[in-house]
């Protein structure tokens, strides 16, 4: 059985909400590859979790959809 990943984008991911609803989607949506866009893409393990992506511009969302 082959598993597909899907991806999510989420802008915002380390504010207030953002940082919520990635913790959320990281820990109950299984099957799914989560990249956040940030202005701080450091953090945003920190804040969401080890399996969640960051990046800071659009223009790495090809590398950060290639990890996986």
């Amino acid at each position: 059985m082959v598993i597909i990943m899907k991806n999510i984008l989420i802008t915002g991911g380390t504010g207030l909400i953002g940082s919520a609803l990635c913790t959320l989607l990281a820990t109950q949506a299984q099957n799914y590859h989560l990249i956040v866009l940030s202005r701080n893409p450091n953090t945003v393990q920190d804040k969401c979790g080890q399996h969640v992506h960051g990046i800071q511009s659009l223009a790495e969302i090809d590398d950060a959809m290639a990890i996986h």
